[in-house]
């Protein structure tokens, strides 16, 4: 047991995915790897096919792209899985507004941009004034922004700063004047990296 165990920590440090992967699934210590060993033969022998092949055949396409996509991750090297662990785990002062859910900070930076298309909270704060106007997949996509934006602005219990990377619309900024007034917003321009003015 011991030989394996200390093999395997030896291969967290300096292996690959693969190397804990290949570990595991031959070592006889413990079970419970039935899904991982039958992804793991499905992905190194997808149907019996070339991964070289070309073929029409949908099912037999993708059979061949997990296992392309599965032999790239077992090149990961492990460190980086562990990484990605310690950074998921809150290894890290950043989150997303769905990752802080129910917690609270002293600071907080809520950074808002354009960048998803499903939480357009730019476009909420433009439709604020008129949201009992709104209907269907307008109103949806509202409600969604605004709960968002509700999350990433209950988190602080002192100081909350917000930050737009994108221009807003007078109608965002009327409701944002309305919320916090005129002296807490301000505005810069960028020219690259470099603020070049602001208001």
């Amino acid at each position: 047991m011991d030989g394996v165990l200390k093999k395997l920590g030896e291969a967290r440090k300096t292996g690959t995915v693969g190397d804990v992967l290949d570990l595991c699934l031959e070592q006889q210590l413990f079970d419970g790897l039935g899904k991982v060993r039958e992804r793991h033969r499905k992905a190194v022998s997808p149907s019996g096919a070339d991964p070289q092949a070309v073929s029409d055949d949908k099912a037999e396409a993708r059979a061949v792209a997990r296992s392309k996509e599965y032999q790239q991750l077992r090149q990961v090297p492990y460190a980086e899985l562990l990484a990605l662990n310690e950074h998921l785990g809150g290894g890290t002062p950043f989150a997303t507004q769905h990752g802080v859910k129910g917690l609270e900070f002293n600071r907080v930076l809520a950074v808002v941009s354009k960048g998803h298309s499903r939480f357009q909270i730019p476009e909420m704060l433009a439709n604020f004034s008129r949201r009992d106007e709104l209907m269907d997949k307008e109103l949806e996509a509202f409600i969604r922004a605004r709960n968002l934006f509700y999350v990433a602005c209950s988190r602080a219990r002192e100081h909350l700063a917000i930050v737009f990377t994108t221009k807003l619309e007078p109608a965002a900024l009327d409701t944002l004047r309305e919320w916090v007034g005129e002296s807490r917003i301000t505005s810069l321009r960028f020219d690259g990296d470099t603020v070049v003015g602001g208001e």
